[in-house]
């Protein structure tokens, strides 16, 4: 069963924003939920992890938002962690994981998805 932490708000898709230990994690939902953007974390699975992680205290949950309010989520993220709002980061593109969205809801597609299945850019208008 997944631990999923979520910060009371609902989006109808969400992306990766970031690796975080688990206080971190928690200290940006709430800091998200003041700013009105849907988010949640879910630890990762053990088996990613690995024994090279010399930290006190690993990056050990993937945070998601809100994939329309991406963006403000990283300004929320340079403002409250300025020190790892930089780190750590994850690739935008993919929607959220299997197993972590809430079956009673339909996803939606990630709006970040290229339209083509490639991932190139759309050539320039002349």
């Amino acid at each position: 069963m997944t631990h999923r932490r979520g910060n009371g708000l609902l989006a109808d898709s969400y992306v990766p924003l970031i690796l975080l230990p688990p206080p971190q994690a928690d200290q940006m939902l709430a800091a998200l939920g003041r700013s009105g953007i849907a988010a949640y974390a879910v630890p990762l699975d053990e088996d990613v992890l690995t024994a090279a992680d010399d930290e006190d205290d690993p990056p050990t949950d993937h945070l998601y938002v809100d994939a329309a309010e991406r963006e403000a989520a990283e300004h929320v993220l340079r403002s409250e962690l300025p020190e790892v709002g930089g780190g750590r980061a994850v690739e935008v593109g993919g929607p959220e994981p299997a197993g972590g969205s809430d079956p009673a809801r339909p996803e939606a597609a990630d709006a970040a998805t290229p339209a083509d299945p490639h991932g190139r850019e759309p050539a320039a208008a002349p």
